[in-house]
């Protein structure tokens, strides 16, 4: 069995397996079945990898063009390696609020390459993906978009029989605002059936059919959540990661990393495991002692400005005495 043979795989030689045998092993598992990517850092990677200039008028939509099949790259490696559905949430409602010039090019050239481009539909073909949406869609056409309404539909419609993986597309899907709505959802199920709704009854009522929990989540250039974790399925177990350049840096390699410290080094045990001490032998026990020490000052998430980014500063001491 595959289980067996890969229980006790090095990091190195899991990575060093071959796209077939780590979804195999994905799959054995039944895990990760679920994730998150935020598509995050694109302006910053056009400026700084480009040369684009931010203040030209046309400058989101030549970014569309040059990033467009690169974030469709990215979108494949998840299904490559055995996950069964993604989420992107793409368009919170903080970018709605944005300049008018930029929430338009986002809306009328950024989402109908996603809806609506050859490209991208000739992707969610080749993968045999379902595509949906989430979020306030109202909020959408109430902001005069009824058009990318339409977009929606046909998407959905033409890739409804798509049953190998499915991708969720969000907009207007901030948690901070959506939680609103799901409270609305629920008091007018308990008014239509006096009763209150299970949660798997809310989650298929707000995303239009069972979702299970989300297993991971990867932000891009910050470490936060940013308001963008898919309610009602995100948290009780999901694991975060933070790549620190934009997302157009994001490998296959990446993603193996992530694979194995879910799969073989994190233990979530949804607290219905004890945290056993008395596994640890005499050299992992010096080993934990010396990093604490090293490390008692250090806090993940402590960075430094430059110009009006944030990034990251190594917090994570590891000179430790010797390899254990």
């Amino acid at each position: 069995m595959v289980l067996e043979m890969d229980e006790n795989i090095s990091k190195e030689e899991f990575m060093k397996l071959p796209t077939k045998k780590i979804k195999e092993i994905v799959q054995a598992k039944g895990f990760p079945k679920v994730g998150v990517l935020i598509p995050d850092g694109t302006r910053r990677y056009g400026i700084i990898n480009y040369n684009m200039d931010p203040n030209i008028s046309n400058f989101e939509e030549e970014l569309f063009k040059k990033l467009n099949e690169q974030v469709i790259d990215k979108t494949r490696i998840f299904f490559d390696y055995g996950l069964e559905t993604l989420f992107m949430p793409g368009v919170t409602h903080g970018n709605f609020m944005r300049t008018d010039q930029y929430v338009d090019t986002v809306t009328n050239i950024g989402l109908k390459y996603i809806f609506n481009d050859k490209s991208w539909i000739e992707f969610y073909n080749e993968y045999d993906v379902k595509v949906k949406i989430y979020g306030d869609l109202n909020f959408v056409k109430k902001m005069g978009y009824e058009h990318v309404i339409k977009w929606i539909e046909n998407i959905e419609e033409l890739t409804k029989n798509n049953s190998s993986h499915k991708l969720f597309h969000g907009l207007a899907c901030s948690n901070s605002f959506e939680n609103m709505k799901i409270i609305e959802i629920a008091i007018n199920y308990y008014k239509k059936n006096n009763r209150n709704p299970t949660k798997e009854e809310l989650i298929k009522l707000y995303y239009g059919e069972s979702v299970e929990e989300v297993d991971f989540f990867i932000r891009p250039t910050v470490m936060r959540d940013s308001d963008i974790q898919p309610p009602l399925i995100s948290g009780r177990k999901t694991q975060f990661y933070f790549p620190i350049s934009p997302i157009l840096s994001f490998n296959e390699n990446m993603y193996k990393e992530i694979l194995y410290d879910l799969i073989f080094s994190r233990l979530i045990t949804l607290s219905k495991k004890q945290w056993k001490m008395e596994n640890l032998n005499k050299n992992q026990l010096e080993y934990l002692k010396e990093y604490y020490s090293l490390n008692k000052s250090s806090i993940i998430g402590i960075g430094k400005r430059v110009g009006n980014l944030w990034i990251p500063l190594p917090q994570v001491n590891l000179n430790l005495s010797e390899k254990r």
